[in-house]
């Protein structure tokens, strides 16, 4: 329940603190919600 949080919570702080992390944690944010998706 924690990681599905943080996977909420992350990818909208990145996009406001740094346009080009966000670029590059984007496999891990759908990587992330793949699992939440296999969690469920």
């Amino acid at each position: 329940m924690l990681a599905a949080a943080d996977i909420m919570t992350m990818p909208t702080m990145v996009r406001i603190n740094e346009p080009k992390t966000s670029g590059k944690a984007a496999p891990l944010i759908i990587m992330r919600a793949n699992d939440m998706v296999l969690v469920k």
